[in-house]
């Protein structure tokens, strides 16, 4: 009969520590499903957007001088 307590004390160690990782799980997922949609709701708004924002570059001026084979063949 002694055999039998062992098992069932075993059993419900055993059982005890998968209600507790069964716990943790539960509450892991809520956090998980909390930080989803946290990052839901930003990548809606457009505040994770990777797209840069556009700015003004000014243009260069035409160049207004003659110029001169020669003087681009005599470059240095």
């Amino acid at each position: 009969m002694g055999d039998s307590q062992s098992t069932s004390d075993k059993l419900i160690v055993r059982n005890d520590a998968l209600e507790a990782m069964g716990m943790a799980l539960k509450e892991e997922i809520v956090e998980l499903k909390e930080e989803f949609t946290i990052y839901k709701d930003a990548l809606e708004s457009g505040m994770l957007t990777s797209r840069p924002k556009q700015c003004d570059v000014p243009k260069p001026k035409k160049f207004k001088e003659a110029r001169s084979v020669r003087e681009v063949d005599n470059f240095p």
